[in-house]
């Protein structure tokens, strides 16, 4: 195929990208789903005379009113492991590209990796 080559290693990295690209998508629909819940229970009749109520006497609501875009769409549950994870993602870059890893160690790339992508998929939330 001349400049890109598709061997297992690729294939099981790619494998490994998509369920973090997966993983990603299930987080975001969550979190939608979330702020639609909050957005109508925020349109109740009861809350709607609350806030009505509230202006009526001049009383400020003693919430903080966040906007959709102030609250962050992931988080990342343990610090260590997400490092632990882009490490090795570079680790497996290395030995693939470079010349500083034995051949036998070389050949198994694609084994960091793959680890390193399903670690840091799993450290997010």
């Amino acid at each position: 195929m001349g400049f890109f080559k598709l061997d297992t290693g690729t294939i099981i990295v790619g494998i490994a990208i998509i369920i973090f690209y997966l993983r990603v998508l299930q987080l975001r629909g969550r979190k939608r789903k979330q702020q639609r819940l909050e957005n109508a229970a925020k349109l109740e009749p009861a809350n709607i005379e609350k806030e009505k109520k509230a202006k009526k006497f001049g009383t400020k609501d003693r919430k903080k009113q966040t906007k959709p875009a102030d609250i962050p769409m992931f988080d990342v549950s343990n610090w260590w492991l997400a490092g632990a994870g882009i490490v090795l993602m570079c680790l497996g870059l290395a030995m693939n590209n470079s010349g500083w890893f034995p051949k036998p160690y070389s050949d198994y790339w694609w084994v960091s990796m793959a680890v390193g992508v399903l670690v840091f998929v799993f450290c997010i939330r």
